[in-house]
C-alpha cells in the first residue's frame, strides 16, 4: 500500500511530464509555491472559495432565482435530497435553538445565501446582503406571523395547516438569522472604525439594508429590534449614518396610518432626549414630520368611549356561561388586526400619546436651557437644540391641552424676558437667545394664543409683541438675515391673524420693517415690503406716516421726536417722522423690490389671486437667487434720428424716414441724372 501510494507521486508524474528538462520536472520550493498549496488546501475546506468572483455572482443569482421560484422549497433543509417528513417541525425547533444545521442535513437555499453574507471577501458579503434584502422584500407576507401555541399544536389539524405552520416558522427563523447577520456586521464595523472614523463599506451596506428592511416590512415581526437600532444611530457622529437613520424614521412617521409604530419610535427618541444622548438637531427635527391632527381633548373623549365599550364587553363575557362571547370577541380582535381599515379610536389614542411624548421632550429641553447648574459645554449643546424644540412647539401648539398652554406661555415669557439694565453687558449678551430660537418662541406663543381656548386666557399679547419689535433689529446682519421668513410669519400672526387696536404699535412696526428692509438682501426685503402693503391695507390709521414731516400732527416739539432705540413700540413715537425709506427702496436695483416700494408709495392694495403674497413672493425670489436669475423689464427707446412727427390731417401711420439714409437725388428722375453726368 505504501508503494502504491508513492508511485503516482514519484514515478507517474515524472514520466507523464511533457517535453521539459529534468530541471523543470521538479518544482522549486518558492514562496509562491507555498502560497499556492495553502490556497489549494483552503479551497478544499470551503466550497464557495474555489469560484472566482464572477462565478460567485452567478451562484448568488441562481440561488435568488430558485428561491423566488419556490419559496417553500427554499426554506427546507433536506436529508440527503429527500423531502421533509412529519418530524421536520421538531428538527427545526432544535435547529432554531442551536443555530446550526443538524448532522446529515443539507443547508436550505436561503441558508446558503446567508452563509455567503459572512464571506471573507467584502464584495461577496455586500452582494449577498443586498440579494437577501431583495429576496425578503418579495417573499415576506404582508401580515404579522403568529406562531402556534402548545395548545394549538396539540389539536389535530389538517396537513395543509401543518405545512403552513412549518413555512411560517421557517420564514421567521431565516428572517431572524438575516437580521442578526446585519446587526452583527454593523456592530463589528462600528467597533473597528472607532468614534472618529467612518464605518466600513460593508457595515454601511448592513445598516442601509436594515433601514430598507424596516421600510418594506413595517408591520412584520422583529420591527421593534430594527427600530431600536435605527434610533440609536440617529445621533451618530458620522453624518451619513445620521442622515440615513433620520430619513428612515421620517419614512416611518409619514407611512404609518394607524399611528402605533410612530408612537413606538417617538418613545425611543424621547428616551434618548431624557438620557441627554442628543447632540445633533436632526434627531429632534424628525418630530416635525409627524402627521398629528388630533387634539388632546378629542383623544381623551375617544379614550373614555373605548374604555366604556371594553368594560361592557367584559361584562357580557362574564355573564355568558359557555364563553361564546369571549371567543367571538377574540375572533373579532384578530380580524380587526388583519384588516386594512384604520381604527379611528386606535389612531386617536396613538396620536394623543405621541403628542404627549413629543411635548414632554420639548419641555425637557426648554427647562434644561434655563438651568443654571449645568456645565458650559452642556449649555451650549442645549442651546443648539433649543431652536428646533421651539420650532416643534410652534407647529403643535394648537393641539396642546389648555392646562399645558399656561405653563408653556409662562416658560416662553421667561425665555424672552430681556436682562435687567443694571446687569453686566457680557452677561446679558450670553443669556440672550439666538435669533431663530427667539422667533420660534414668539411663533409658539402666537399660535398658542390663537388655538382652542387660547383667546380666553388672561394674557396680554403685548408681552410677546414687544419682544418681536426688539428682534427685528437683529435681522440686519448677514448671518441673521436667513431668519427673515420666521419674522414675517410672526408679524403675520401678530397683525393680520388678529386685530391690533393700538395704532402707535402698528405704525412703529411699519416704520421699523421699512428701515430693516434697507439692509436686507432683495430676496428678503421684497417680501417684507409686501407684508407692509398688507398691513397698510388692513390698518388705515397709519396713513399719516406718508405725510410730510412738516404736516404731521405729532410734532417733534410736542411728542419728543422719534425714538429709534425704544424697546416698547408704543414709546418709539412713530408719527413724529415719515416713512422716507420708501423713497430709497423705490430706487433699488432689483426690479421686484422697487416695484413693491412703488406700490407702497401709491397705496396700491394687493390684488389676489393675480398678485403673490409675501410667502409666495419669497419662495419665487429664493428660487431665482439659487438659479442666479434676475428679472428685468426691458425698456424700448426710440432712435434719436427717428422722425416721430405725424401729420395731423392723416389718420394712417406714415412710414418713418431716416435722414442719414436718404439720398440727395432721391426725387430726381433717371433722365435728369444722365444730363448732369453728361455735363460733367
Amino acid at each position: 500500500m505504501a508503494s502504491a501510494n508513492k508511485r503516482p507521486r514519484h514515478g507517474d508524474r515524472s514520466k507523464s511530464s511533457t517535453n521539459k528538462g529534468d530541471m523543470n520536472s521538479k518544482k522549486p520550493n518558492t514562496p509562491a509555491t507555498k502560497a499556492h498549496s495553502k490556497t489549494k488546501k483552503r479551497d478544499t475546506t470551503d466550497s464557495t472559495e474555489e469560484h472566482t468572483h464572477e462565478n460567485i455572482c452567478n451562484y448568488i443569482a441562481e440561488l435568488c432565482e430558485s428561491i423566488l421560484e419556490d419559496p417553500r422549497a427554499a426554506l427546507v433543509s433536506t436529508v440527503d435530497g429527500d423531502d421533509d417528513d412529519d418530524d421536520e417541525a421538531d428538527k427545526d425547533e432544535d435547529l432554531q435553538q442551536s443555530g446550526t444545521v443538524l448532522a446529515g442535513k443539507k443547508r436550505s437555499q436561503l441558508r446558503r445565501l446567508l452563509d455567503l453574507g459572512e464571506h471573507v471577501d467584502p464584495n461577496t458579503c455586500r452582494l449577498a446582503m443586498v440579494s437577501l434584502l431583495a429576496v425578503f422584500q418579495d417573499i415576506l407576507p404582508t401580515y404579522r406571523i403568529r406562531l402556534p401555541t402548545a395548545a394549538e399544536k396539540a389539536v389535530r389539524v389538517s396537513k395543509e395547516t401543518k405545512q403552513l405552520w412549518n413555512y411560517e416558522r421557517q420564514m421567521l427563523l431565516h428572517y431572524q438569522w438575516y437580521l442578526k447577520l446585519l446587526e452583527r456586521t454593523w456592530e463589528e464595523s462600528k467597533s473597528q472604525s472607532g468614534s472618529n472614523l467612518s464605518p466600513s463599506i460593508v457595515g454601511m451596506t448592513a445598516l442601509c439594508s436594515l433601514c430598507e428592511m424596516l421600510k418594506s416590512a413595517l408591520h412584520f415581526n422583529f420591527r421593534s429590534s430594527i427600530l431600536s437600532l435605527v434610533v440609536r444611530n440617529m445621533s451618530s457622529p458620522n453624518g451619513h449614518v445620521r442622515e440615513t437613520c433620520c430619513q428612515t424614521t421620517i419614512y416611518v412617521f409619514t407611512h404609518d396610518p394607524q399611528g402605533e409604530i410612530s408612537l413606538e419610535a417617538s418613545k425611543l427618541i424621547a428616551r434618548a432626549v431624557q438620557n441627554h444622548r442628543v447632540g445633533h438637531t436632526e434627531l429632534l427635527r424628525t418630530f416635525l414630520h409627524l402627521p398629528l391632527r388630533v387634539h388632546e381633548d378629542e383623544a381623551e373623549a375617544v379614550r373614555i368611549h373605548t374604555a366604556a365599550v371594553q368594560k361592557k364587553r367584559k361584562k357580557m363575557a362574564a355573564l355568558s356561561a359557555d364563553g361564546e362571547a369571549a371567543e367571538a370577541a377574540e375572533i373579532e380582535k384578530e380580524l380587526k388586526e388583519g384588516s386594512a381599515t384604520i381604527d379611528v379610536a386606535v389612531l386617536a389614542k396613538a396620536q394623543a400619546d405621541t403628542l404627549q411624548t413629543v411635548v414632554v421632550s420639548y419641555f425637557r429641553i426648554l427647562k434644561r436651557s434655563s438651568d443654571a447648574t449645568i456645565s458650559h459645554g452642556e449649555r451650549e449643546k442645549v442651546r443648539r437644540l433649543l431652536p428646533t424644540a421651539l420650532e416643534g412647539l410652534a407647529k403643535f401648539a394648537h393641539l396642546i391641552h389648555l392646562d399645558t398652554v399656561v405653563d408653556l406661555l409662562a416658560l416662553l415669557k421667561h425665555l424672552l424676558n430681556p436682562p435687567d439694565e443694571d446687569d453686566d453687558h457680557n452677561t446679558a449678551a450670553s443669556t440672550e437667545l439666538p435669533l431663530d430660537a427667539a422667533l420660534n418662541s414668539l411663533l409658539t406663543a402666537f399660535q398658542t394664543l390663537q388655538g382652542p381656548g387660547g383667546q380666553t386666557l388672561p394674557i396680554d399679547p403685548k408681552e410677546y409683541i414687544s419682544p418681536l419689535y426688539r428682534q427685528l433689529l437683529r435681522l440686519v446682519t448677514q448671518s441673521n438675515a436667513v431668519h427673515t421668513p420666521l419674522a414675517l410669519q410672526a408679524i403675520d400672526l401678530a397683525f393680520l391673524q388678529r386685530r391690533e387696536y393700538s395704532k402707535d404699535r402698528t405704525a412703529a412696526f411699519v416704520k421699523r420693517m421699512l428701515g430693516v428692509s434697507l439692509h436686507l438682501p432683495p430676496r428678503y426685503a421684497a417680501p417684507m415690503v409686501n407684508l407692509v402693503r398688507m398691513i397698510l391695507a388692513r390698518y388705515s390709521s397709519v396713513q399719516p406716516l406718508f405725510e410730510s414731516e412738516m404736516d404731521v400732527v405729532y410734532s417733534s416739539a410736542v411728542a419728543g421726536g422719534l425714538v429709534l432705540d425704544a424697546h416698547d413700540p408704543e414709546r418709539s413715537n412713530p408719527f413724529a417722522s415719515s416713512v422716507w425709506e420708501v423713497a430709497l427702496l423705490r430706487q433699488g436695483v432689483h426690479p421686484t423690490l422697487s416695484q413693491q416700494a412703488q406700490r407702497v408709495a401709491n397705496n396700491t392694495p394687493i390684488k389676489l389671486p393675480f398678485e403673490k403674497k409675501y410667502h409666495d413672493l419669497r419662495i419665487a425670489m429664493e428660487r431665482d437667487y439659487d438659479e442666479m436669475y434676475i428679472r428685468y423689464a426691458p425698456v424700448k427707446m426710440k432712435h434719436p434720428l427717428a422722425d416721430s412727427t405725424k401729420a395731423k390731417d392723416s389718420k394712417k401711420r406714415r412710414r418713418v424716414q431716416y435722414r442719414f439714409i436718404k439720398s440727395r437725388h432721391a426725387n430726381k428722375t433717371d433722365q435728369e441724372l444722365k444730363r448732369e453726368l453728361l455735363k460733367l
